[in-house]
């Protein structure tokens, strides 16, 4: 029987393809991706994290409590990756405190929260796997490509690297559990916010690459 967690994967299939082939990830992959390209991303996905706290908490508090465990590990492990992001702007000069999130970055995050505070633990759930799906997906795809070391490799080998995949198959399996015997109508509710957040994830990338804001 095919798993509740595959079917939101497969549903979002063409966006993921989509995704993967995205000109940030390409360029990043074979070395030519520009220092302000980059940077600009670097500040925007900072700021995108900080906020993802708050949806990932919100999540948290809507689950079940022998679930909660998982959520306060990722939530831990959320300070090293913000740390990352904080050890490489100092290297590169790059002021993260001075940013402003980008319009695209406010309606992603903003998504995220309202999905995991006011609809189901299960729709909450799918936006949280997808988004990190999606980065394990694009990222592992940037590695897969590499021409050779980048200056970048941090973060191509984090969220490519075995205990982000962890995290993600722990996803996938919450996902399945909670939904073993969710009706027909809320598994097509948590497709819906799958793709959507991976809509969000190719626009949000879009606006940083493009330098497109309003």
């Amino acid at each position: 029987m095919e798993t509740v967690s595959s079917q939101l994967v497969q549903s979002s299939e063409d966006l993921i393809r989509r995704m993967i082939s995205h000109p940030f990830l390409r360029e990043t992959a074979d070395g030519t991706v520009s220092d302000e390209t980059f940077q600009r991303w670097l500040v925007q996905d900072y700021l995108w994290v900080l906020e993802y706290q708050r949806a990932l908490g919100a999540v948290c508090s809507r689950a079940p409590s022998e679930l909660h465990r998982h959520f306060h590990e990722a939530m831990l492990n959320l300070h090293g990756e913000i740390e990352v992001f904080e050890e490489i702007a100092a290297r590169e000069s790059v002021r993260l405190g001075d940013g402003e999130m980008i319009l695209a970055g406010h309606a992603y995050s903003n998504y995220l929260k309202a999905t995991a505070a006011f609809r189901t633990f299960g729709e909450g759930l799918s936006v949280v796997y997808a988004g990190n799906l999606s980065y394990l997906r694009a990222w592992s795809s940037v590695k897969e490509q590499q021409r050779g070391p980048s200056r970048w490799q941090e973060f191509i080998d984090s969220y490519s690297g075995e205990g982000y995949r962890h995290w993600v198959k722990t996803l996938s399996d919450l996902v399945d559990r909670v939904s073993e015997f969710a009706p027909a109508a809320l598994t097509d509710r948590m497709k819906v916010a799958f793709r959507t957040t991976v809509r969000y994830e190719i626009y949000f990338w879009d606006a940083i690459y493009r330098n497109q804001d309003w």
